[in-house]
This record gives structure tokens, sequence and C-alpha cells, in this order.
């Protein structure tokens, strides 16, 4: 019993500490996508108060680098 509980606790950690953010600011880089992007997309959250603004915000940064693209 005394290994499974090192083990999980030594999984956690490691997991905790691993690694860096792998997302970066490239994803909405006009040069990083060169295709023409239009239509609809649907965004929805699990908890649209908690997450609310943050959305509001980067549907705003999306909007402004594709115009085309009607976001609901």
């Amino acid at each position: 019993m005394k290994k499974v509980i090192v083990l999980i606790v030594t999984i956690l950690v490691l997991t905790g500490c691993s690694g860096r953010n792998q997302l970066s600011q490239t994803t909405l880089d006009p040069e990083f996508f060169t295709g023409k992007i239009e239509g609809e997309i649907t965004i929805s959250a699990y908890d649209a108060m908690v997450y609310g603004r943050f959305l509001e915000e980067a549907a705003r940064a999306f909007n402004e680098i594709y115009p085309d693209v009607k976001l609901i």
C-alpha cells in the first residue's frame, strides 16, 4: 500500500512540475496560417459566468485578425 501512495505522489509531483505552457501567441498570428478562414464558429463553455470575459476578449482578438468569421 505504501508503494502505491509513493507512486501516486510521485506522478502528481512530476505532472504538476513538468514543462511549460505549450500554447503561444503564434496560433493567432496571421502569418501562422496563410489560408482564408470564413464562416461561423460556435463557442460554448461549461461555466459561462466564469469564462465569459475571457471568451469575449479571445473572440474580439480573433475577429480583429479574421473579420470574415462570425463567432456565436
